[in-house]
């Protein structure tokens, strides 16, 4: 049976001045239908458009034009459409609400536009889908006063596609804010789409199992966002332009991607989860990034991993903050590689791989810009097990100190380098073991190469087979003085090159078992060397 439903507002309720109802008109799709069919057109205030379908074909179509508008529509089984269309242009109009239920073939729009001078408060549109699903929710309001935007959509089964888009035209306005969306959708063909545009975004989108992908953004002020995707084909794109910031994301197991990027200048904060399988994380904070902190963890076995993280901060006003952070923890074998690479300020990283193909490059200040930012430096880098190769540069070129550097790296094909630029008070520390077995151990500490160093310290720590150890205190101008350079082998056919510039620089050598080789060479006056060959430490 066909239905053409005119009802939902009350006589009462509509304005003097418009018609009491807009001539409903059957769309062409309905015609001829022998299921079900709903077209709905009002215009007024206070407009209620209620429509109820059971069974086969089911379409409804509510245009609603005026303030103070609400849509209700609720579809039984079958193929279910749902077009809403609600228009608050006039000035001072408020008060948008759609709520649409559908299940079996759903597939549901809801546009909601408030244009006018004031106009725009309070709109919400909730969703809900049952089987074969697709939502499009779309909310557009001007001006400064317009505020409030809220879209749920919540689907279950089947091919699921979500789209909320919602935008403040008037970008800044002083009275423009709310926006949030919340997506559920379980378990198949995921994707979601989320943009808000200005001022206090929040997003969240939990997607549980198979096909996922997910982006959100959101350009700025206050921003959140969260995502969740469990299982298959993950991936998560999120960037929110940036002011008070905060992203968490967290895709478990299977093909693992997400890009972040949150382009700078405020509170930053960035966490995100993959455990296990294809990984790939990235992370941008970018140009004076501010209060920043971006940790990744792959966990679970992880396996062809790769985070990269990046942090911009500072040599910017905009007051304090650029406390920096970042932590890669690559919890489990098989491809591994990590970068972090950091600016300016508080700085940290830290590193933790677990077996497999390994690498870590951790660069803090970057010796190709015009300013070399990097100031409180700390660096840990643990890498345990298989072909672990680690560079570590700090401050790279530039001026400052400060720096420190701690390298763990256990078993097999080790390969560290730690270089710390211009300035004083420097520390490394590098220990390479055979734990595991089959280490080749190699390392290289170079320490004030420019102008000036003094009170540096490096501590090199070898043990397995054919370790190599190469420590450079040293400057151009040989101006510095009371660096510490300490080396320990404990392997057959070692070998340590030291060299130190300027005056009461100290350096120690143990080699432990046969063959090896100790080069030391201090210019200046006051310096002090000790090697001791053979004979290993009672353990």
């Amino acid at each position: 049976m066909n239905k053409i439903i005119f009802t939902g507002a009350s006589i009462i309720a509509l304005t003097a001045t418009a018609p009491l109802f807009a001539q409903a008109t059957v769309p062409a799709d309905c015609v001829g239908a022998t299921g079900n069919c709903s077209v709905l057109d009002q215009t007024g205030s206070s407009l209620e458009g209620t429509v109820e379908q059971t069974g086969t074909g089911n379409v409804s179509d509510i245009v609603q034009d005026g303030e103070g508008l609400t849509a209700t529509v609720t579809q039984g089984a079958d193929d279910n459409i749902s077009n809403v269309n609600q228009d608050a242009s006039g000035v001072g109009a408020t008060g948008m609400t759609a709520e649409v239920t559908q299940a079996g073939g759903a597939d549901s729009v809801v546009n909601q536009t408030a244009l006018g001078a004031d106009s725009g408060v309070g709109a919400i549109a909730i969703v809900d889908q049952d089987g074969a699903s697709q939502s499009t929710i779309n909310q557009t309001f001007n001006l400064a006063n317009s505020n409030g935007f809220t879209a749920t959509v919540s689907q279950t089964g089947d091919g699921h596609t979500s789209t909320v888009n919602q935008i403040d035209a008037n970008l800044g306005g002083s009275g423009d804010f709310g926006l949030s969306a919340s997506i559920t959708q379980t378990g198949s063909d995921n994707s979601s789409v989320v943009d808000q545009f200005n001022n206090r975004q929040v997003a969240t989108v939990t997607q549980s199992g198979t096909n996922g992908t997910s982006i959100i953004t959101q350009n700025r002020v206050d921003n959140e966002a969260t995502l969740i995707q469990s299982g298959e084909f993950n991936s998560s794109d999120i960037n929110q332009n940036d002011d008070n910031s905060d992203v968490f994301v967290s895709q478990s197991g299977d093909n693992n991607t997400s890009v972040v990027d949150q382009v700078g200048n405020r509170f930053n904060d960035v966490t995100v989860f993959q455990n296990g399988s294809g990984d790939i994380a990235t992370v941008l904070q970018d140009g004076n990034a501010r209060g920043e902190v971006a940790v990744i963890f792959q966990g679970n076995g992880s396996s062809n991993s790769t985070a990269d993280i990046t942090q911009l901060g500072d040599a910017a006003g905009g007051g304090a903050n650029n406390l920096n952070g970042a932590l890669i923890d690559q919890n489990g074998g098989d491809g591994n590689s990590s970068q972090i690479f950091q600016r300016g300020a508080g700085n940290e990283a830290e590193n933790i791989q677990n077996g497999s193909g390994n690498f870590s490059a951790i660069v803090q200040g970057d010796s190709f810009a015009s300013a070399f930012f990097a100031t409180d430096n700390t660096v840990f880098v643990d890498q345990i097990g298989d072909n672990n190769v680690s560079t570590v540069l700090q401050n790279d070129l530039g001026s400052g100190g400060g720096n420190f550097a701690d390298v763990d790296q256990s078993g097999t094909n080790n390969n560290s380098f730690v270089g710390q630029g211009n300035g004083s008070n420097n520390s490394a520390t590098v220990s390479q073991t055979n734990a595991l077995g089959g280490a080749t151990n190699t390392s290289t500490v170079s320490q004030g190469d420019f102008v000036l160093g003094d009170d540096m310290t490096a501590t090199v720590t070898q043990e397995g087979a054919g370790n190599t150890s190469t420590v450079d205190q040293s400057d151009t101008l040989s101006l510095g003085g009371f660096n510490t350079a300490t080396v320990e082998q404990i392997a057959d056919g070692a070998t340590s090159i030291i060299t130190q510039d300027g005056t009461l620089n100290s350096a120690t050598v143990n080699q432990y078992t046969d063959a090896h080789s100790s080069t030391v060479t201090q210019g200046g006056t006051g310096n002090n060397v000790t090697v001791t060959q053979g004979v290993p430490p009672v353990i």
